[in-house]
């Protein structure tokens, strides 16, 4: 099992979120996020606990408990 560091994964997201248009990095992450949730809507995934999970990660990772 690979263990991502979290500057890598802050890496993954700024590549991800550097593929929108807007010179507005805040506005390319909110068109990622809602991006993402017309995804689930169409996928029958539940955006919000998704959301509530992707939390956990986060504070499991920031702590280092992941």
């Amino acid at each position: 099992m690979t263990t991502m560091t979290n500057p890598k994964r802050a890496k993954r997201a700024a590549k991800s979120i550097s593929r929108y248009v807007d010179d507005i990095d805040e506005a390319n992450l909110i068109d990622l996020l809602a991006d993402a949730m017309h995804w689930c809507n169409l996928n029958a995934e539940d955006f919000d606990r998704c959301l509530r999970m992707a939390r956990d990660h986060f504070d499991a990772e920031s702590t280092g408990n992941a």
